[in-house]
């Protein structure tokens, strides 16, 4: 059971709007009706959507340039501890800064206090 859980956990994915794009596309011919056609363009889509999720290091590769911040890595510490119960506290102290200034970092970044993340 241990093995299953560490190929289930969460993952960052990075998307540049393209798994929503081929999402939409899928959605919209069914919208359209049952048809077989539809179903047939649906299913085709299906495929790249579910690609671009399961090759999604080769459809966006790592960047040696490209470098992360502390807001970045503590959204990805919170994705990859999304089954415990996290507080402020316990993020601030992995970013290496205090409570106070991890917040103002993060509102900077992301638009809102990281505890309404976590509160949800």
């Amino acid at each position: 059971m241990h093995t299953v859980k560490e190929h289930f956990k969460p993952r960052h994915i990075k998307d540049n709007g393209e798994a929503v794009a081929v999402f939409n596309k899928m959605y919209k011919a069914l919208e359209l009706g049952y048809s077989l056609d539809n179903l047939l363009f649906a299913n085709l889509c299906l495929s790249q959507f579910l690609s671009l999720f399961i090759y999604n290091s080769r459809h966006h590769p790592a960047s040696k340039t490209t470098k992360t911040d502390c807001v970045d890595n503590a959204i990805l510490y919170m994705q990859e501890h999304i089954t415990d119960m996290l507080t402020l506290k316990d993020i601030s102290n992995y970013s290496n800064y205090s409570v106070s200034r991890f917040s103002n970092l993060f509102k900077q970044k992301q638009g809102m206090h990281p505890w309404i993340i976590l509160c949800r």
